[in-house]
């Protein structure tokens, strides 16, 4: 018996939370946080060193554009939950476009959203990672590492989900 996308989705995601946007930032931190410590990583590697030595980084290196991708699309999915978006509708009108969920962002006028790394990752960008198979396929494209505009599109969605976490969190204490 062959199983539709959505009784998949059912079998591994709590529908319930895809309502809460921190269910979205906190799978997000998961794929940032790698993305970060990969990079940190990298940047230790002094000259002279040996493929031995650092052969696994190199090719950590390479999941980067993925790991920056995911993190990217779920802190933007959780944002627009939190400003009362339907996670079905997300799901079906946008899926995985990183250009069309920043677009999406855009309309609720954070002019973070419009922050010339965030844009170059996810409309130039976006598409190489996410949409096609992407590099989540091997040999499909090849896909440079932009560290800096990585690290900036991160930490600008990671300011803004903290924002909303300490919202949604001053709410449910002060009740």
């Amino acid at each position: 018996m062959k199983r539709s996308k959505t009784e998949y989705v059912d079998i591994w995601v709590e529908k319930s939370r895809l309502k809460d946007p921190q269910f979205w930032h906190m799978k997000a931190w998961q794929f940032a946080s790698s993305s970060h410590f990969i990079r940190q990583e990298f940047l230790k590697i002094k000259d002279g060193a040996k493929l031995n030595e650092v052969g696994d980084l190199f090719n950590a290196i390479n999941s980067t554009p993925y790991l920056t991708g995911m993190a990217l699309e779920l802190f933007m999915k959780g944002y627009l939950v939190y400003k009362g978006e339907d996670p079905e509708k997300i799901r079906t009108k946008i899926g995985h476009d990183l250009k069309k969920l920043r677009e999406f962002c855009c309309r609720y006028k954070d002019k973070r959203f419009l922050k010339r790394e965030l844009i170059f990752v996810t409309d130039r960008l976006g598409e190489q990672i996410m949409k096609d198979g992407g590099i989540r396929y091997p040999d499909v494209r090849p896909m440079g590492i932009y560290f800096d505009e990585f690290d900036i599109a991160l930490k600008t969605l990671q300011e803004i989900s903290g924002e909303i976490d300490k919202e949604l969190t001053k709410f449910i204490t002060n009740g």
